[in-house]
């Protein structure tokens, strides 16, 4: 019971008039009751809206450190060039070739479409790019 109705007890009103006071004294509640409803909501969807921006800001610094060339990444030095290891566009992580003339594979699968003998040439290619 709202305050119109404990308002409706003190005094004496019209049945019309109390009938109309009761429906607004019911829909007061009503907004009240959603808008906590949405309050909570928000307050989820602030959360979440924090999760992601600092999900991209990783993102956006492993861009930074990170150039994607023929299929994988390559880690930049802060002296210049590049890592002589191939990433995972994936995982992020350094893969591996069983051989030389092998290509290099992730644990989650990823294969590159290039092999350990050509990474010398593609590290000239990134440099010289």
């Amino acid at each position: 019971m709202g305050f119109i109705a404990e308002f409706l007890k003190e005094f004496s009103v019209s049945g019309i008039l109390r009938e109309r006071l009761l429906k607004l004294d019911a829909e007061i509640d009503r907004i009240s009751k959603e808008n906590i409803e949405l309050k909570k909501e928000n307050a989820e969807c602030a959360k979440k809206l924090r999760e992601v921006s600092e999900k991209y800001k990783e993102l956006v610094e492993t861009c930074e450190d990170f150039k994607e060339y023929k299929g994988a990444l390559f880690k930049r030095r802060p002296e210049g060039g590049y890592h002589e290891a191939v990433y995972c566009p994936r995982c992020k992580i350094a893969m591996s070739a069983k051989a030389l003339g092998s290509p290099f594979r992730c644990f989650c699968g990823f294969t590159t479409h290039f092999n350990k003998i050509a990474l010398n040439a593609i590290l000239k290619e990134l440099t010289d790019n």
